[in-house]
């Protein structure tokens, strides 16, 4: 009886875990550092931009997510993407930006919410 009950006890156990396994929440994967470093590389002041990263991040600290900054500033086709290209890329999501009033005051600039971004994944990564 007692091995049916250590058998029963083994498969509630199995199955709790097997639950517990499928409401968790996905792991992140973390941000392709190639593109990363591109994408920050694309910035004509690197060390200005990490003070600029710094700062959003104080204002925004809930954006303090490296893979999910990447989703929001990153070219669709990220694979063939040089420092030429992502200059464009990110010119044109500048100006997207502040056609739709995307902004933030940093200092005494005002920066496209993309072009902080940016700028706090050289701080993040």
């Amino acid at each position: 009886m007692s091995h049916t009950l250590l058998s029963r006890r083994a498969l509630l156990g199995g199955f709790a875990a097997a639950l517990a396994l499928s409401v968790a929440p996905p792991v992140q994967a973390a941000p392709a550092p190639a593109l990363v470093r591109r994408l920050v590389r694309a910035l004509p002041d690197p060390a200005g931009a990490r003070a600029v990263g710094a700062a959003y991040l104080r204002a925004k600290p809930a954006e303090a997510d490296a893979a999910r900054l990447l989703r929001a500033v990153a070219p669709r086709n990220p694979a063939g993407a040089d420092v030429v290209s992502l200059r464009a890329h990110l010119r044109d999501l500048r100006a997207r930006d502040f056609a739709a009033g995307e902004t933030i005051r940093i200092g005494a600039r005002t920066y496209a919410r993309s072009e902080a971004r940016v700028c706090a994944l050289s701080v993040l990564v």
